[in-house]
């Protein structure tokens, strides 16, 4: 079975780059209790979480599309979601994740198999 890889690879680097920055965040966080800024540590936790919860989704629906390409629509929508989602906690991965992201989802929408003569 053919399988959507440009949008995978697409997709799972722009999730590793989310999931870098959410990591950047977490130890800021741990060390120093909010980003250096004006932030509260509750405000903080929750940009945190909402970023590696997004990393995480782009990876598992990069895996996802890997695993199962007959459902690549619902996969790169999902990748689509968390890209645009992945702003409010990580800045999009610094805008890097987010724009793989955004660009491996949309790929992965429009992706059809060759066909192959039988």
């Amino acid at each position: 079975m053919q399988r959507p890889t440009r949008s995978y690879y697409l997709s799972l680097i722009g999730g590793a780059f989310v999931l870098l920055v959410g990591g950047d965040r977490l130890v800021d966080l741990i060390l120093f209790g909010s980003y250096g800024g004006p932030d509260t540590g509750f405000d903080a936790a929750l940009d945190l979480g909402v970023g590696l919860m997004c990393g995480i989704l782009m990876v598992t629906g990069a895996i996802l599309l890997s695993r199962r390409p007959q459902r690549h629509k619902i996969w790169g929508v999902m990748v689509l979601a968390v890209s645009l989602l992945s702003i409010i906690g990580t800045a999009g991965g610094l805008f890097i994740g987010l724009l793989l992201g955004l660009i491996g989802g949309i790929m992965a929408i429009h992706w059809k198999p060759s066909v192959t003569p039988s």
